[in-house]
């Protein structure tokens, strides 16, 4: 009986979401589930997903970032992948741009919307409203700026803090990307703002650490079965040794490595690395709900159903 009225409950609530709009925030680590959980998601709620994960952009990196298939997305549309070759770096900033283009059109169509990925920063600029405004990223004066860092550490953070004391506030003195974009902006007579926020409801995958070490050393497994060393070989023919390769998990490694089992093992260990450093974004950002990741996927949906109601 418990069964059939919480079943009845849900019903409700479905029909009670296609009839209003509604923006949903899933963030989790990698391996976590959160392809899985937003597709049955969007299916139930009659929404289009929109990737806030920064290494699903890149074309042909398919295997090594897990990107979902055409078959698993299973005719839900997903915006923001696949929209730049890896040998040009697509910035937070071009992200954002594409992001609020994609976004408004969704909106005017009046379609329910979940935005979905594990790169905490992107997180952070929608949770908080962050405008990074147009300004060109200078690789040269970044070079400058690290080499002053490593002789001087703290350096950069210090000279946000002269130049634009209220961006330094919202930004970790020890991240340095994000100290260096605020000062390029700041330099430029555009200091870094606040957006009007996005109205959402925002949901964390909580999954415990076991399991998403058994789950990577799975999935590891999988994409050297379904041929990453192939995909990487040909990402290389076609681009070169780009600095999107040289800086993502589960391509870096084959060029530290000749061997396939060191890179197999690295592999596993930079994930769990980032793992590790996506669940302590998670737990930092203040997200509306948590989710037991423990529950099965069918009670993670029910659970998100009965959040928003």
């Amino acid at each position: 009986m418990h069964v059939l009225l919480l079943t009845q409950m849900v019903l409700l609530i479905f029909s009670k979401m296609r009839s209003r709009l509604k923006n949903i925030l899933l963030f989790g680590p990698t391996a976590s589930g959160k392809t899985s959980l937003s597709i049955l998601l969007a299916k139930k709620i009659d929404a289009e997903i929109i990737n806030i994960d920064s290494r699903l952009f890149y074309r042909g990196m398919d295997i090594g970032t897990a990107k979902p298939l055409k078959s698993e997305m299973d005719n839900i549309p997903h915006h923001l992948i696949d929209i730049a070759d890896p040998d040009i770096q697509f910035t937070a900033g071009d992200w954002l741009k594409a992001f609020e283009k994609i976004f408004n059109s969704l909106k005017q169509k009046k379609r329910n919307i979940i935005f979905v990925g594990g790169t905490g920063f992107y997180v952070r600029i929608l949770t908080e409203g962050w405008d990074l405004g147009a300004v060109s990223p200078n690789q040269s004066k970044r070079k400058e700026l690290l080499d002053l860092e490593k002789s001087e550490p703290g350096y950069i953070f210090n000279l946000l803090k002269r130049i634009d004391f209220e961006s330094s506030k919202r930004i970790d003195e020890n991240d340095l990307p994000r100290l260096i974009r605020a000062i390029e902006i700041s330099k430029s007579g555009s200091p870094v703002g606040q957006k009007e926020k996005i109205d959402f409801v925002s949901f964390y995958l909580d999954t415990p650490k076991g399991m998403l070490n058994k789950r990577i050393e799975e999935r590891s497994a999988m994409m050297f079965k379904q041929g990453l060393a192939k995909e990487f070989k040909n990402l290389v023919k076609k681009y070169g040794k780009s600095s999107i390769l040289t800086k993502t998990i589960g391509y870096a490694e084959f060029f530290d490595f000749e061997d396939l089992d060191s890179v197999f093992e690295q592999i596993k260990i930079n994930t769990r690395r980032l793992a590790k450093k996506q669940r302590t974004w998670g737990r930092g950002l203040s997200l509306d709900f948590k989710i037991d990741g423990k529950m099965s996927l069918e009670k993670q949906i029910e659970f998100i159903i009965e959040s928003l109601a």
